[in-house]
């Protein structure tokens, strides 16, 4: 078992650790990773007019105060002698990331519903089938391939995933032939293409039910591995999403993938600047792309 850390520069890190374990076994191959996030220090941490010879990484009173904080507080009548103790900094805010477990799949379903506009709440577009998003964009993976499935925990739950796989022609086949079996009778069939009247939830079963895969041979040979991944907004902005990234880019590449690609609306303008700037390239194949979809990828 091996243990590396990564470090990342992220806005107000105080530590940052990615225990990358990482065991073989002839069956599968794990990871999990730990980060730590806490508000920046105060800023009388450092020198004053009063006392210029004060050193930045000591509280006020040098070594000795620093010392007086350590022994236990005396409750003493006099005031003179009663000092409070106010914390330096909020308690850290924690988030994991961990491979996937059967019990994380309805939380999985939420997350999705919760960011399936364009990175927005979907739950008002499918109230007559909430698990619909679920049913087209998780449950196949952590299905088919749960060891290419990783869940961002923090104190309050499950706050986003990141899934992949890692043959997409056999995804799609075994989609079809083993997945689609499971959802039989869970939905009315699927409206005819362009029939009167449709809305989200009627173009979501026939994307459900006949899916439309795009993979061209280029797209095919030279990117194999897709992948897509949403975090709830109180996990955004905070350097989740690229950890994450990076956690399943290490695992596919470690099983043999020579790139890696995904479709975005063309209309999540933010998530294509955070893939651009992590070394995504937008495609164009000769092949007709699916409408207001566009194919990012990127080598391994």
């Amino acid at each position: 078992m091996k243990s590396q850390v990564f470090h990342m520069s992220i806005p107000h890190l105080i530590a940052f650790s990615l225990p990358h374990t990482h065991t073989h076994t002839h069956a599968h191959t794990s990871y999990s990773c730990m980060f730590t996030i806490s508000p920046s220090l105060p800023s009388e941490m450092g020198g004053s007019e009063v006392n210029p010879n004060h050193e930045p990484h000591l509280p006020r009173g040098g070594i000795t105060a620093e010392m007086q904080d350590l022994l236990p507080r005396l409750k003493l009548s006099h005031s003179l002698y009663q000092r409070s103790h106010t914390p330096r900094s909020p308690a850290p805010e924690t988030y994991t990331i961990r491979p996937y477990r059967t019990e994380d799949k309805e939380m999985l379903y939420q997350v999705c519903l919760e960011t399936g506009a364009s990175g927005s709440d979907a739950t008002h577009l499918f109230s007559n089938f909430p698990d619909l998003l679920g049913d087209r964009y998780v449950g196949p993976y952590v299905h088919l391939c749960p060891d290419l499935c990783f869940v961002l925990e923090d104190v309050s739950g499950v706050c986003g995933y990141v899934l992949a796989a890692l043959d997409s022609q056999n995804f799609y086949d075994s989609y079809r032939s083993k997945w689609l079996p499971r959802l039989e009778g869970k939905y009315p069939p699927p409206p005819p293409i362009g029939s009167h009247g449709d809305s989200s939830e009627r173009e979501m079963i026939r994307e459900v039910q006949a899916p439309d895969f795009y993979l061209p041979p280029p797209l095919y040979l030279e990117h194999p591995s897709h992948l897509h991944i949403d975090l709830l907004p109180r996990a955004q902005g905070k350097g989740m999403g690229t950890a994450m990234i990076k956690t399943i880019l290490a695992l596919l590449k470690a099983k043999g993938s020579s790139g890696v690609h995904l479709e975005m609306n063309v209309s999540n303008k933010k998530a294509l600047r955070f893939y651009l700037k992590r070394g995504y390239s937008l495609l164009d194949f000769d092949h007709e792309t699916p409408r207001d979809v566009i194919i990012l990828g990127r080598e391994l």
